[in-house]
């Protein structure tokens, strides 16, 4: 008895025999363009019309060509990536009894390292109570609180509203600390001004400075990271260089000793560095295999081996392949390759968005999050960007940095609803700094200097 037989009653009656079925799946070889062509076709005794659905984990499809019966897409890859990185385009085919899926593998190449001059990618950055932003020109812009002179302007006022950082151009990359501020010029040099109470700005000596200095013998730098009053910078030789405080290892040299001028962190178990994370009183790195490296403060559950000061880098276990990480006051974030985010370490205010607040030591998925493609972490918060555009947010929301309107903390993640479009995502002491797909740079939060606002406003 079959469908031939019984008609629409058959499939009534036996609806997972009337699911569709494959009859041809073809993966192309890779176009000149690096594009791939992916082809099914299938059968649906029904002889329904059939909906195809492709997705894929990176890099973007276009439809080719789709009948009642077969579907072709194109997909686009990255140029490169941070890190190597495995992935799938998939298809799911549809009709009103079911459906049927068929995964294939791709992959895309780590990024070769940047050569000089570097080229300028518009990004934002915020840790403490100021935010920077640079432009596609090289120029850098800040606003918010001034007090030791982080905005760069030759004064100590705050401001609401951006102004351009004085005596610096050609800029490829920033990094705002808690009250002192980094820049990466596009000929591998680094700029700093702010405060300067533990050396945090690399230039010798503990006086702020309120107009951007250069860090002098650090050269060739290709990435940088500022935290609370410690500072990271990658060369391109793949060394790592930090200084500041390090009270508790942050520095990564092998000894409880600060310094104001660059030392190297000890690499010896580590290679393949491609990004920094400073945070409040440990750094991160993330290497081109997908693996996590931390050091310093070890209460901060970054580390699932021992607790207490780490003084040099200790590998972080129980991870996937990882892509991207940040950073918050005691607890640490890391996006996976595959879209998912990770989390552990101090979770007083769900800042972990597992949906409670107990402490953890080693790295846990956190539930309702897929396809995210960059993270974020405040003191006490964070933030994930997915792949639509919209903005994710839990945690501490004592001054509206969730974006929701109310204050009250959230342990699982929320989208912010009043914002959408959104292409970058940056986390402040307590507010949020992001840019949208037009090139507006949109805040919420308190900033340091307008008040709390707990709704996304534009930057003026």
């Amino acid at each position: 008895m079959d469908f031939e037989q019984e008609g629409v009653g058959f499939c009534e009656k036996r609806p997972d025999q009337c699911v569709p079925a494959l009859e041809d799946v073809v993966q192309e070889s890779a176009l000149p363009s690096g594009q791939i062509s992916f082809r099914v076709t299938a059968k649906d005794g029904a002889a329904e019309r059939l909906a195809f659905k492709w997705e894929a984990s990176i890099g973007t499809l276009e439809t080719v060509r789709t009948t009642s019966t077969s579907s072709m897409v194109l997909w686009n890859p990255p140029a490169c990536l941070l890190v190597i990185q495995s992935g799938t385009v998939s298809v799911s085919v549809e009709n009103s009894h079911g459906h049927v899926s068929k995964e294939f593998k791709v992959s895309v190449a780590a990024c070769p390292k940047p050569t000089f001059p570097l080229t300028p990618t518009p990004s934002i950055s915020s840790r403490g109570h100021h935010s920077l932003a640079l432009l596609s020109d090289g120029s850098v812009w800040a606003w918010g609180r001034n007090d030791s002179g982080q905005l760069g302007d030759g004064t100590v006022r705050s401001r609401t509203f951006a102004s351009q950082v004085s005596d610096l151009e050609k800029v490829a990359a920033i990094s705002s600390g808690y009250a002192h501020s980094l820049a990466l010029r596009d000929d591998g040099t680094v700029w700093a001004w702010g405060g300067n109470d533990y050396g945090q700005l690399g230039l010798g000596w503990s006086l702020d400075q309120v107009k951007p200095a250069r860090i002098p013998d650090l050269g060739e730098i290709i990435f940088l990271s500022a935290g609370v009053v410690h500072s990271l910078a990658l060369s391109r030789n793949g060394a790592v260089w930090a200084w500041g405080d390090n009270e508790y290892g942050q520095l990564g040299a092998g000894s409880p000793a600060s310094s104001p001028k660059p030392v190297a962190v000890n690499l010896k178990n580590v290679s393949g560095v491609v990004a920094l994370a400073a945070g409040w009183a440990f750094s991160m790195a993330l290497c081109e295999n997908g693996e996590v490296w931390v050091w310093g403060d070890g209460f901060s559950g970054t580390s699932s081996a021992s607790s207490g000061a780490a003084y040099v880098p200790r590998k972080v276990y129980g991870l996937p392949g990882i892509a991207a990480i940040a950073v918050g006051r005691r607890h640490a974030l890391a996006l996976a390759v595959d879209g998912t985010v990770w989390a552990w370490g101090s979770n007083d205010s769900g800042q972990l968005g597992l949906g409670d607040r107990d402490f953890e030591s080693s790295p846990k998925q956190i539930p309702g999050l897929s396809k995210i493609r960059a993270i974020a972490a405040g003191p006490e918060f964070s933030i994930a960007l997915g792949s639509q555009g919209e903005v994710w947010a839990w945690g501490l929301n004592d001054s509206g940095q969730l974006g929701r309107g109310p204050t009250s903390p959230q342990r699982v993640p929320n989208t912010v609803s009043a914002i959408s479009a959104v292409s970058f995502i940056s986390a402040g002491e307590h507010h949020v700094s992001t840019i949208r797909s037009d090139g507006v740079f949109w805040i919420w939060g308190d900033d340091g200097a307008g008040g709390i606002k707990p709704l996304p406003r534009r930057v003026p």
